[in-house]
């Protein structure tokens, strides 16, 4: 359980360094705009700072969160890295 809260925080703080690098990326307040498509999204919550939410669509819609937490503002994932190392 140590090991998985070490690899979710260590993956929060390299999002929060490609958002630094990545100004063009912005946050949207869900007031402004829903996500247009099912999915995976990297979101600000409104009591533990920056998370990774899905966004889904059937019947109804909505953030699958953590229970009782808010989504305050969302974006989605940077394309991933296309280099060869």
């Amino acid at each position: 359980m140590v090991d998985e809260l070490i690899s979710r925080r260590a993956a929060i703080e390299a999002i929060e360094k490609l958002q630094s690098a990545q100004p063009a990326c912005k946050w949207i307040k869900p007031e402004e705009r829903l996500p247009e498509k099912p999915g995976v999204y990297l979101v600000t919550l409104n009591h533990t700072g920056v998370d990774f939410c899905e966004w889904y669509e059937s019947r109804y819609f909505g953030w699958l969160c953590k229970p009782c937490y808010e989504v305050t503002a969302w974006m989605p994932l940077p394309e991933p890295c296309k280099e060869e190392y």
